[in-house]
């Protein structure tokens, strides 16, 4: 028996020929997506469909009634028995999990203690009927588009009931997402992260570096590459991808949908494109975006740039060279604007940065990821109406590049052979590497936003800081769980990822094989107040797995003492709230009945958060008190500003009360 795109199928010669759709008009779309035998008496076969709610015949398939009773939602999942109670069947549905005690005629919720609802598998322990485990339904969206569930979800994970399907618990722990490769940290937001996997489901967010997890479905989870934001709305996201139908996603809602924007950049690809071959209409359209970036000063300005993939020599790009592409209207429309950069290089764009106070001056960093040369770095100075090498002085095989956040024409750039650094916007380029071994390749940077002096920088073997603008490095590894020497030769993975082999590959030095601690760009972010460091590192996985540790990438972080303040500005009732905090603030909400004003207060676990507001009297007059978690933790009288402390507990709930 098979639940299919076009109904329930059964052959009975063993897979030689199948019956066709046996429900017929029942399902407005055919698709089933469960479907089950009753254990002992198999002519009695449940159905669950995908919109059209549950089916079930009692004759093998040959006739078929709804079955629906009890179901709170027709948009149904995986449905079973229960081997050691035939009478009792479970569905994971949209809405949470359903029970069944007469064989599937009818059907209870059983949803208590369930964090996330959107389940789709589901099993039950064949010697007892009320052991059932189901899990949330973070599929790929690129494998099942039409049961896509958007949003900004928390509370996924595997639940087990040990009663039936009453009352429900976290059974996870230990489950891992194994393959993460890229970081990004928000510019504006202190603790924001945003992070996503190779060939994931989704981009996974954090509202208080890494204590609590949403999770952020979307077409771009097939290899993610650049997430950016823009300063002047910290809800609108832009995320490029590997992906054929989410290569340049956005998000204007912190998240919750995307839409993609691929096919304006196809629209947008130039004559000269396509008069060299570069760019085959004929195909479905397949680009490769990589390197992306908003402009800091003007929103509406968006760059992004293309690979020449080489590595996936079976997927049917249809896009060749490498490009750059611009939008001036917030992503509506993007138009080529690659002259003066060699556009049929067989290289990947795969770094865009902007000047923070003027658009039109930007550069565009090349590297061998996932294709076969690089060329350095490419400047404009005219709104990327014409591009030429910086390159004197620079090692070309770049991983990174990073700009000055207060001295604009200062840059730095992460090497095969180290770190160089320029204070001219890339007239001349000087090695800045006093610290770390000669040759030793840099993959990835990082630089303070409070204090530009202080820059991070990765190796394959090592976490480097300085604190004088890279004139001098030292190693900041306490507590990462480093790769020795003998782990690395032990290691013999089948087949490295492509950006690792891809470096492998280009190696002058052979530091930067996959067999080290680290290997990925984009796994070296700072947050926006410069606090908190995160890096991704390749762990040695346990003996049940044996020796391919080059899957496991544990995400770490360091927290940096004290916590900055940082000053929020709500519009409530008409007034401008004004709030300082050492925590992320957000969410702010006015119960006019209630006479309360409640926000979150997010921060790490094992620091104190410490807040000052200011609320118009007009708006809630003294005397206030405050509560966390519904534990006064302060009263005044009718003083403004009011001045809390805390201990952060990940997501803070705060409410102010007065009269």
């Amino acid at each position: 028996w098979a639940a299919t795109n076009n109904g329930v199928q059964v052959s009975r010669d063993s897979g030689k020929s199948w019956s066709g759709n046996l429900i017929g008009d029942y399902t407005r779309h055919g698709e089933i997506l469960g479907v089950a035998l009753r254990p002992g008496e198999p002519d009695t076969v449940l159905a669950a469909g995908a919109e059209a709610g549950m089916f079930r015949s009692t004759d093998g398939g040959e006739t078929w009634e709804p079955a629906n009773s009890g179901l709170g939602t027709r948009l149904l999942h995986q449905v079973t028995f229960a081997n050691s109670n035939s009478d009792v069947a479970y569905v994971a549905t949209h809405e949470g999990i359903y029970r069944s005690n007469d064989a599937g005629m009818s059907w209870m919720e059983r949803n208590n203690g369930l964090q996330y609802r959107f389940t789709t598998p589901i099993a039950v322990d064949p010697r007892d009927e009320d052991v059932v485990f189901a899990g949330s339904a973070s599929e790929v969206y690129t494998t099942h588009p039409n049961h896509f569930n958007p949003g900004l979800h928390e509370g996924e994970g595997l639940y087990k009931s040990v009663d039936g399907g009453k009352n429900w618990f976290r059974s996870d722990e230990g489950v891992d997402e194994a393959k993460l490769v890229q970081m990004a940290t928000h510019p504006l937001l202190p603790f924001n992260l945003w992070a996503d996997g190779e060939s994931g489901r989704g981009a996974f967010f954090t509202p208080d570096a890494g204590q609590n997890w949403l999770f952020s479905p979307n077409h771009a989870a097939h290899y993610p590459m650049v997430f950016a934001f823009t300063s002047t709305l910290p809800t609108e996201i832009y995320l490029t991808s590997w992906m054929n139908d989410g290569e340049l996603m956005t998000s204007k809602d912190g998240g919750h949908n995307w839409i993609d924007l691929a096919p304006e950049v196809a629209a947008g690809v130039s004559d000269d494109t396509k008069a060299l071959g570069l760019y085959d209409e004929t195909k479905r359209r397949w680009l490769h975006l990589h390197g992306l970036a908003v402009s800091e000063s003007n929103p509406d300005v968006i760059y992004v740039g293309s690979v020449h993939d080489t590595v996936y020599s079976d997927v049917e790009f249809n896009l060749k060279g490498a490009h750059i592409f611009k939008s001036v209207d917030g992503g509506e429309a993007f138009v080529e604007m690659s002259n003066g950069f060699p556009i049929e290089t067989r290289t990947s764009i795969n770094v865009i940065l902007i000047h923070p106070t003027e658009p039109d001056i930007a550069y565009a960093m090349t590297s061998l990821h996932e294709t076969e040369t690089a060329i350095g770095i490419y400047k404009t100075v005219d709104g990327g109406k014409n591009w030429t090498a910086i390159n004197n002085g620079l090692d070309l095989y770049t991983n990174d590049l990073q700009i000055d956040s207060t001295a604009y024409d200062t840059l730095y750039a992460a090497t095969e052979s180290g770190i160089y650094k320029t204070t001219d916007g890339g007239e001349v380029w000087k090695r800045s590497s006093n610290g770390i071994p000669n040759d030793m390749p840099v993959i990835d940077l990082a630089i303070d936003p409070i204090n530009p002096l202080v820059v991070y920088a990765i190796t394959p073997d090592h976490v480097y800081r300085s604190k004088n603008g890279g004139n001098d490095w030292y190693t900041i590894d306490f507590g990462l769980p480093l790769l020795t020497d003998a782990e690395v030769e032990s290691a013999a993975p089948e087949r490295p990822y492509p950006d690792d082999l891809a470096r492998s590959n280009r190696s002058k030095t052979g530091h930067a094989e996959y067999g080290r601690t680290f290997a990925q760009d984009r796994s070296l972010e700072i947050d926006a107040t410069g606090r908190v460091i995160y890096v991704v590192v390749k762990t040695k996985a346990s003996d049940l797995f044996g020796p391919e540790y080059h899957k496991i990438r544990r995400l770490y972080r360091a927290i940096l003492l004290p916590l900055m303040t940082v000053e929020y500005q709500f519009q409530l009732e008409g007034r401008t709230i004004i709030v300082e905090s050492t925590s992320h603030v957000y969410g702010m909400t006015y119960d006019q009945k209630l006479r309360e004003v409640r926000f979150t207060a997010a921060g790490p676990i094992g620091t104190k958060g410490v807040t000052t507001i200011n609320i118009p009297g007009d708006i809630l007059e003294g005397p206030y008190t405050v509560e966390i978690g519904e534990v006064v933790v302060s009263k005044a009288r009718d003083d403004v500003p009011i001045t809390f402390e805390y201990d952060h507990e990940g997501r803070n709930q705060v409410v102010i009360g007065g009269k």
